[in-house]
Formats: C-alpha cells, structure tokens, sequence
C-alpha cells in the first residue's frame, strides 16, 4: 500500500432491508487529515465501525497497513488494534467516571504496561498541559469539570498511547463555538505531533475547513464526492453544496 493507511474497496453492509453502505471504496493517505461528512443517519458512523471491526461488512475490502481488516478474528482485535496503533476519540469522550483525570489519561498506557507512580505522574501532567489544562484538574474527576474540559482530557490520553491511526468521531459535538474551535486547533496539533493519520466523521464545516486535507462526502450510503477543503465550495454537485451551505430545501 506505500503511503495509503486505509483502503476500502466495494465495500457493502446491510441491515435487513437497509443498505446503509452501498459499495463504498476510498483511499486515505498516510500523514492526511481525512474527513467524511454527511447528513445523520447516512452511513458515516456505520462506515467507522466497519473499519474498526465493531460491525463486520457483508462484502468488500478494508485494509489498514497492509492488514486486512475484514480478515481479522475477533479474539485477535485487539492485538491488531495495537499493532497498527489505532486510537480513537469518541463523540461522549468515554472518559471513566471512577477514576480521576490522572488515572483516566494513564489509564491506556496502564493497560499494555506497568508504570510507577511517579511514571504516571510525569506523563499525566505532560499530556495534561499539552491540551492546554492546568494540573490542578489531575485530581478532578470527569464530572467535577465542563464537557469541554472532558474533550480535551480524552484528547490528551489519546496523544499518551502515541498512535499512529486516529478516528475522530464528532469531535465538536455540544460544544460552544470557541470551544470547538479549540479542539480543531488540538487536532491539528495532534496529528503534526504524532505525524499520524486521521480519519474523521462530522457535519460541522467549521471543523472540516479547519482540520481537513482530504474531504469525502457520503449521501444514501454511497460515496458521492471527493475532494480537498480548496474546492469544496465549488463541487458541481447539488448535494454537497446544498449541505455545505447547510440549506435544508
């Protein structure tokens, strides 16, 4: 594959009656800030559990460094996960509600290997202040502190797994215009940091301006145009300028 981290070829998942990917194939660069859009209920976060082997397709290819995805036994998920160095930031965050902000940002790295606490405490305020916190929050726990706050926490136990393939799902979902413009700014931070790859979902065109170098846009479960931020205004098709605009007739 050389440069590509994901390729998807003809790929199809139904539900019942419901044919909610209709013989999708995209290819996402290594390095690249790879964003699908779209309307709710038209595929995108179906498209994302594909991938991550949350739903397995009824047809087609998914491959992620070479490795085909679609291939993959579950009981070896996770160690393919890792090996690929897939991370992801949920739309709720996910952060767990009995541990504190430091446990929650070392909680990862806990799971694949053993630290001291002074170990801990090192890379807990590292990645803490990497997301524009102060410490003082490290003994805060995830409900004593605003949803924003929460975004930027999951962002920063993200960053501490150091990963390689990034989904972002809904990343500025809830959040107030300049909170969100701040976790667009981390994003891209992010992804310049670790040098990786991101894919992520959203309807927000603030974010895909700002976080995005290459842009698709899927409609009926069917990927009906590609392209990069420069030209999205400018598509020749209805569909996309009709939700770049955000009219509704």
């Amino acid at each position: 594959m050389g440069n590509t981290a994901i390729q998807i070829s003809n790929l199809y998942k139904s539900f019942g009656e419901n044919h909610v990917i209709k013989n999708v194939s995209l290819t996402v660069p290594k390095g690249s800030s790879f964003t699908l859009i779209g309307k709710s209920g038209v595929g995108k976060s179906v498209l994302i559990k594909n991938i991550l082997g949350i739903i397995k397709p009824d047809s087609g290819v998914i491959q992620v460094n070479d490795i085909n995805m679609t291939e993959v036994k579950q009981k070896d998920r996770i160690q393919v996960n890792k090996k690929i160095g897939l991370g992801m930031l949920f739309q709720g965050s996910a952060l767990f509600d009995s541990l504190n902000i430091r446990d929650n940002i070392v909680f990862g790295i806990h799971v694949h290997s053993k630290l001291t606490n002074d170990e801990a405490d090192h890379i807990a305020l590292e990645h803490i202040k990497m997301v524009g916190l102060s410490e003082h929050i490290l003994k805060q726990y995830p409900s004593e502190i605003s949803g924003g706050m929460q975004r930027r926490v999951a962002l920063a136990r993200l960053v501490a797994m150091k990963p390689q393939l990034i989904f972002f799902d809904e990343p500025t979902t809830g959040l107030d215009p300049i909170m969100s413009d701040i976790i667009n700014n981390l994003i891209v931070d992010i992804r310049g940091y670790l040098n990786a790859t991101s894919f992520s979902i959203t309807h927000d065109m603030n974010s895909v301006r700002k976080i995005s170098t290459h842009i698709a846009m899927i409609s009926n479960g069917e990927i009906i145009w590609q392209g990069s931020p420069n030209n999205i205004d400018n598509s020749g098709n209805n569909i996309v300028d009709k939700f770049v605009r955000g009219d509704s007739k």
